[in-house]
């Protein structure tokens, strides 16, 4: 779908910006609170992913890409369990006072790489949504559930494309100069 349609001609996963913008709204103060979409897409396709958020009216947010180079600087290609758990931790290290909803699929290990991340940071991830992109045995059907504390829970069949990231800030001081 990302590299045989325009950015303009994908369909959003129903429902999707809805859910997005009230995770974003739970903030006590949404202008200060960044959502941050984590994609294993490379940064070639960054345009692309951002009209794509744009046009479907997900929260506006920062979008961060994978850098691949042909040489040391290159970021795992195809390795998306490495690529996200490093790029998560270096989030939660450089955000400390900040607690995170983390919003994936099933698609990319998203629940593995959750689980180890809420494992290293217990006290920083608020929650954990999963959408279920393989079929679930069980026959599930809502587009989201909240995952439990340790072990990732699936939902719905959809399509994937980035792993989403709701910063929540219950309070902030500003610094004198």
């Amino acid at each position: 779908n990302t590299f045989l349609k325009n950015p303009l001609q994908r369909a959003v996963v129903p429902g999707v910006a809805g859910f997005y913008a009230e995770l974003a709204a739970l903030n006590e103060i949404p202008t200060a609170a960044p959502v941050l979409y984590l994609s294993a897409s490379p940064r070639q396709l960054h345009a692309g992913i951002s009209q794509f958020i744009f046009h479907n009216q997900l929260p506006r947010g920062v979008l961060i890409t994978k850098r691949i180079t042909s040489n040391a600087t290159s970021e795992p290609l195809f390795d998306q369990y490495a690529y996200k758990t490093a790029k998560l931790t270096q989030i939660l290290e450089l955000l400390p006072g900040v607690t995170f909803t983390l919003v994936g699929d099933d698609g990319e290990r998203d629940p593995e790489i959750f689980d180890t991340i809420q494992r290293q940071f217990p006290q920083r991830i608020a929650a954990i949504w999963i959408r279920r992109v393989n079929p679930d045995p069980q026959g599930e059907t809502s587009l989201f559930s909240l995952a439990a504390t340790t072990t990732p829970k699936v939902a719905a069949s959809t399509t994937s494309a980035a792993t989403v990231i709701f910063a929540r800030l219950t309070s902030c001081r500003r610094r004198r100069s």
